[in-house]
């Protein structure tokens, strides 16, 4: 299926990818791509309501708003590495 939606490929470990398939098959997502998405846009939104009650928070994790999420988003996340730092996830 033919996408103008941004592509990239990710590694993980083999514990996030089994952890992503069991999200996957509990929540009846009908691809492992549909699975990842929704984990980042609840984990954006997680993101979000922890920064807007710490407004000390460094810029680079402001969130997006939740709008920008949805559909084919054209605004990049700047600092993008800076989301995911810890090795486990």
């Amino acid at each position: 299926m033919a996408t103008d939606r941004p592509r990239y490929t990710i590694s993980v470990t083999n514990e996030m990818f089994q952890a992503i398939e069991d999200f996957r098959f509990k929540n009846r997502y009908q691809t492992r791509s549909e699975a990842t998405a929704e984990l980042i846009r609840l984990g954006l939104e997680q993101l979000k309501k922890e920064t807007a009650n710490n407004p000390n928070e460094p810029e680079h994790m402001l969130p997006i708003a939740a709008h920008e999420l949805k559909g084919s988003s054209k605004k990049a996340i700047k600092n993008d590495d800076d989301i995911m730092k810890d090795d486990k996830f």
